[in-house]
């Protein structure tokens, strides 16, 4: 028996040592591509622009089948863009996903495995200047916060989410990623500390109808407020197991709870999280808020896209030439 046992014994580590052999020769041999797109996607800040990227990468390989960075050609990226123009993907989109492999390619150039970026000539859509997301009316939005049932914490939070997002215009990643310690006071403001993208923060004001919504929530809660590291918003309960509620909310989340409001305030067209940060810039700029102070305030790198906001571009009334005189 001690014989079998010992013979059982030297065969399963010989099986040990050949399948960590085996693991290691897959990995010396592995697809220059895909250890070019690994480092390309970790080398991103985001962990949103992380995932985008991923999903656009293994469609574009998908797609042409190239598993070899140096086989791809300006030819394959055309033939790319124009499947995506056929399945009617919208030009924003398209120029998006172009621009990431565009990225991706030079990425490779510069790190010598290519001698010029076969991406750099391709063309990309043409994209609308006005944004076509779907914005709310101001009947719509007030309708939209009286949705909410605030004798219930979920209602309490899913209020607060919705005012911070329809007043402040946040992104939705930046709302999940709120804490409690990004809430603060400054010469007489109410604050939040907002955690945008490249790792960029931007201190914003709470108007004061949002900050009220926002501590009957965190009074609801029962939190110790004083854990500056915990999520500012959190799920009212778990749908697997039981797991801790001390969690920040998913992106999906937060989709959901948009579509869910929409749908009862009887709001029948498309909304979307990103909808409520639309409606909250042309409110603005309808306003006559400055375009450079919306945006700072919205996180925008590019003032090109703050202008997509802007439906008074068209208005003769705000044209420069009524402000000359001579």
């Amino acid at each position: 028996m001690s014989r079998l046992r010992s013979r059982i014994d030297r065969l399963l580590q010989g099986y040990i040592i050949m399948r960590s052999n085996s693991q290691i020769i897959a990995a010396t041999h592995a697809e220059p591509f895909e250890r070019l797109a690994q480092s390309f996607i970790e080398n991103q800040v985001s962990v949103q622009t992380r995932r985008v990227y991923a999903q656009t990468i293994r469609a574009f390989v998908e797609a042409t089948g190239k598993r070899d960075v140096r086989a791809i050609t300006r030819e394959d990226i055309i033939a790319w863009r124009r499947g995506l123009e056929t399945a009617g993907q919208a030009p924003a989109t398209i120029a998006r996903k172009v621009s990431t492999v565009r990225s991706l390619l030079e990425w490779a150039r510069q790190g010598g495995l290519l001698e010029t970026n076969p991406a750099a000539l391709v063309k990309t859509p043409r994209v609308p200047q006005e944004s076509t997301t779907n914005g709310l009316e101001v009947a719509e939005v007030r309708q939209l916060l009286r949705t909410p049932d605030t004798h219930s914490l979920k209602g309490k939070r899913d209020r607060a989410i919705l005012g911070i997002l329809l007043y402040l215009g946040l992104r939705r990643e930046e709302l999940c990623k709120l804490t409690l310690g990004d809430l603060g006071q400054e010469r007489g403001y109410r604050t939040l500390l907002i955690h945008g993208k490249g790792g960029k923060t931007r201190k914003l004001p709470v108007p004061v109808r949002v900050m009220r919504d926002i501590e009957a929530y965190l009074a609801a809660t029962g939190r110790d407020c004083k854990d500056a590291a915990a999520p500012l918003f959190t799920p009212v309960k778990n749908n697997v197991g039981r797991k801790s509620l001390a969690k920040p909310l998913s992106t999906e989340a937060v989709r959901l709870l948009v579509k869910k409001y929409c749908r009862l305030a009887g709001i029948s067209k498309r909304i979307t999280p990103h909808s409520l940060r639309h409606t909250f810039a042309t409110r603005a700029l309808d306003n006559h808020c400055p375009l450079r102070d919306l945006q700072v305030t919205l996180g925008h790198a590019d003032p090109k896209t703050t202008v997509a906001y802007d439906r008074r571009r068209e208005d003769l009334d705000n044209s420069a030439v009524n402000y000359v005189s001579y």
